[in-house]
This record gives structure tokens, C-alpha cells and sequence, in this order.
């Protein structure tokens, strides 16, 4: 920054020039032979030379305030670098040299006493004690829903005939089926108790590929103690829906209402939740 200085002066003197000739060319068009010219010409001719000298006039300012500001960053910028070159030589060297040792005799030199960490100690029995922190980490329980009793149900079942959607299979899937093909639309729910180890369900939903209705849909609705917790809709021929919810705490109840929207009954219509899964 403290070489700043030329460049803005040579800014500053090439408005200053530009500025000379514009005031020729005021002076021009101010002192021309009015002997010729009507009025209104005389008018417009004054009018113009002194827009000129107008524009003159801004480029000699603009030269100044060039010149200034130069003079204020070389002034500024020069400190500020003369104060970053004295930080640089008393910071630590780049090449890694030795730091300066404290004095042995200064007592704020001396170590802090350790204490002997939790796992560390020994316990009663002359063993190493366990680190509290070595327990089991959240989430390595899981339980599939379909290992899980039903406590209560609206449907013809919930183990699924075929667990497959849109081609992939999903082995541990449970399912809840469309209970009444005559009607456009029907409900059908499957309820568990969840034990208090687990917290969070996660289910891939959609319609099992052995299906006969060609376009039905369901709107599912996941509540722990009548509270939803989660709530979606799938279409046959949808890509299939990820569910995943926080169902600790109590009852949780699966709801699908189903809408046949072609009248095309098959009876055996199932909705599956695939590898539906509990997780602590």
C-alpha cells in the first residue's frame, strides 16, 4: 500500500488532462463569431459551451479527489503495513525453531496435578472398573413389526401373501388389506403395543405387486395414543413412500383408507409396509 501513491497521481493527472481539452473546447464554442447567427443560435451556442465546461469541471474535480484518497491510503496503508511486518517478526518462525522455555523458578510453569481418569481406577474387587461410556450406543436394537403382536386390528390380516413392490422384495413386510372391494372406499388398521426400548418406526410403503385393482390408492395415517405421527398417500404405479416416525411411548396404530377408482374388485388387494422396522 505505501507504493499506492504513484498510481493514484497518475490517475489523478490523466483526469486533470482530459479536463484541458474540454476547456478548449468551451472556450470555442463560448467565444464564437456570433456576427452570423440569429438569437436562438446564439441561445443554443451558449448553452452548449457551458455544458462543456460543466464536464471540465468534473474532471478536474474527480482528478483531485483521485489525488487525495491517494494520499490517504499511502498515509494509512503504510502504517498498517509497517504494523503487520513488526507482527510477523515476533510471531514463531516458519520453520518450526524452538519457542522460548519458561523459567524453571516460575511457579505458573509448573504441571497441573492429573487425576486418574474413571477408567482408570480399580474397582473394589481389584479389577479394572468399566467405562460408563463403553455402554450399548442408541439405535442398535431394531425389531421388525412383523415379529411384533397385533393388539387389536380392522383387517383380513397382516402377513403379507407377497412382499414384493414394483419388483423388489422386502422379506419382513407386513401388510393391510383393502377389507371391502365392493365399496369405493374402505378403512382397514392394524394396532401394536411398542415396547419402551424402541422409538422410531421406518417402513418402505406401496402396493404388492400381486395386486388385481388397477388404480387404487391409500391415504396412511401413523398415530402413537390417537397422536399422528405420520401421515402420506401411495397410488398403484407410485414410486413407493418412505415412512418413518417416532412411535415411542405406547399404542401404535397403522390406518389406510382405500379408494378404488375403477370399481375393478379382486378381494385379495394388499398394502404393504415393507421391512417395516423398529429401532431403539
Amino acid at each position: 500500500m505505501n507504493n499506492a501513491l504513484p498510481v493514484f497521481g497518475a490517475l489523478a493527472g490523466a483526469f486533470v488532462a482530459i479536463s484541458g481539452p474540454i476547456y478548449l473546447a468551451a472556450l470555442t464554442v463560448l467565444h464564437g463569431d456570433p456576427a452570423h447567427e440569429t438569437e436562438p443560435q446564439k441561445a443554443v451556442r451558449e448553452k452548449r459551451g457551458r455544458k462543456i465546461r460543466k464536464s471540465a469541471h468534473v474532471f478536474v474535480c474527480c482528478g483531485v479527489l483521485i489525488f487525495l484518497v491517494g494520499l490517504m491510503v499511502n498515509r494509512f496503508g503504510g502504517s498498517d503495513a509497517v504494523k503487520a511486518d513488526a507482527k510477523e517478526s515476533l510471531s514463531p518462525s516458519p520453520d518450526g525453531g524452538p519457542s522460548p522455555k519458561p523459567d524453571p523458578t516460575d511457579s505458573a510453569s509448573d504441571p497441573a496435578p492429573t487425576d486418574p481418569t474413571p477408567s482408570e481406577t480399580d474397582s473394589p474387587t481389584g479389577g479394572p472398573s468399566l467405562d460408563p461410556t463403553s455402554a450399548a450406543p442408541t439405535g442398535a436394537l431394531s425389531l421388525y413389526l412383523s415379529e411384533l403382536d397385533v393388539t387389536a386390528r380392522k383387517s383380513a390380516g397382516y402377513d403379507a401373501a407377497n412382499p414384493q413392490i414394483m419388483g423388489t422384495t422386502y422379506a419382513h413386510s407386513a401388510s393391510l388389506d383393502e377389507p371391502d372391494c365392493y365399496r369405493k372406499v374402505s378403512d382397514s388398521w392394524v394396532q401394536w403395543a411398542v415396547p419402551g426400548d424402541y422409538r422410531r418406526l421406518e417402513a418402505t410403503v406401496g402396493f404388492s405387486d400381486s395386486n388385481k385393482a388397477q388404480l387404487l390408492s391409500a391415504t396412511l395415517k401413523v398415530t402413537v395414543n390417537n397422536v399422528v405421527k405420520w401421515t402420506g398417500t401411495v397410488t398403484t404405479g407410485d414410486k413407493p413412500l418412505k415412512m418413518e416416525a417416532d412411535v415411542s411411548g405406547g399404542q401404535l396404530r397403522i390406518a389406510a383408507t382405500f379408494v378404488n377408482h375403477q370399481d375393478d374388485c379382486s378381494g385379495s388387494d394388499q398394502l404393504l409396509l415393507g421391512d417395516a422396522q423398529l429401532t431403539g
